[in-house]
């Protein structure tokens, strides 16, 4: 089993991207249950685009606990996000996507 990277011994970092496939979630899944019989890795986090987060939040949101009951494993979608030049962030996707709905708000506010 190859991992694009490996953090901290137990967790499996997978970077996808999503733009262009023909069935996003299936890679999703590809990516998750190759896991599926490895004992050392308890967690996977799939790295994604700000867009590819945004265009399949809600299908990630409900894919999260269903790959967990499949795996046994904790699965976790984060959002690559540059935090200043040269420097970026790994988010995770609720907690980026409740900041964007927050400066939605604001931008509204201002309107008013």
């Amino acid at each position: 089993m190859i991992s694009d990277i490996i953090y901290r011994k137990n967790t499996a970092v997978e970077i996808e991207t999503l733009i262009g496939s023909v069935e996003p979630m299936k890679k999703i899944d590809e990516t998750v249950l190759k896991y599926r019989g490895c004992g050392d890795i308890n967690k996977v986090w799939i790295v994604l685009r700000p867009v590819s987060a945004f265009l399949h939040y809600g299908e990630l949101v409900r894919r999260k606990e269903i790959l967990k009951e499949m795996t046994s494993k904790e699965v976790g979608f984060k959002v690559l996000v540059l935090k200043e030049k040269g420097v970026w962030d790994l988010v995770d996707l609720e907690v980026w996507r409740r900041g964007h709905k927050e400066k939605d708000r604001g931008v509204e506010g201002e309107a008013q």
